[in-house]
């Protein structure tokens, strides 16, 4: 059974990481964070580049294991062969809460 507070990360988390975030309009992870920054979100923001040192104004990180903090959610926006080993490290960095 999931814990109360698992929903309440889910549907009204305090930090958001979005791997995979991108530089490139059109694309999957520049959308998402388009979508956050438009829809007024207030909590911490972590997109995840290793390319890039900032996106939309927001400083990136290169790997997930970079991110200053464990996210309440964590947005996926990569290729499906890299899907499994981005859930590994996710699972990594939340061993740190």
């Amino acid at each position: 059974m999931l814990a109360k507070d698992t929903f309440g990360r889910f549907f009204e988390p305090k930090s958001i990481m979005i791997v995979g975030a991108s530089r490139t309009s059109g694309k999957a992870g520049n959308i998402i964070l388009e979508n956050i920054i438009a829809n007024g979100y207030q909590g911490k923001v972590f997109p995840i580049n290793p390319s890039a040192e900032e996106i939309l104004g927001i400083k990136c990180f290169p790997s997930i294991a970079d991110a200053p903090e464990v996210p309440d959610l964590t947005v996926l926006a990569v290729p499906a062969a890299a899907t499994l080993e981005t859930i590994l490290q996710c699972a990594e960095k939340n061993q740190q809460r």
